[in-house]
């Protein structure tokens, strides 16, 4: 039997996540079909200091089981319940605005955190 870390047994909550793949042809950001992930989402308005040393304000973080990238979007719900094919098309779908990673004390495993 194997057994999950805590970080995997908080990850409880359905999300879809769509990468930014690129731009369109007007210079929009252009999305992946969106994943279906399990996550830990909080509501939660915070000041963080991104890499540049700025105070900025996010709306929430997400516990994820992948890295990702500022500028993709996450949404909390069900996967049939979304837009696969267009995030913008969903309401309150959120982009990624920092994204961390950080290892546990026996380095075994990084806890990945989106910040929304």
């Amino acid at each position: 039997m194997v057994r999950k870390t805590l970080t995997q047994r908080m990850r409880k909550q359905d999300a879809v996540w769509w990468s930014r793949s690129g731009v369109d042809r007007y210079g929009d950001p252009s999305f992946s079909t969106g994943v279906a992930i399990k996550c830990r989402w909080e509501d939660k308005d915070q000041l963080v200091t991104n890499i540049q040393g700025e105070e900025i304000s996010v709306n929430g973080t997400v516990v994820v089981d992948r890295v990702m990238r500022t500028g993709d979007i996450l949404w909390l719900g069900a996967s049939g319940s979304a837009d696969l094919d267009n995030p913008r098309n969903n309401v309150s779908y959120n982009e990624i605005i920092m994204f961390n990673s950080t290892p546990n004390f026996r380095v075994t495993e990084d806890t990945l955190v989106a910040m929304i």
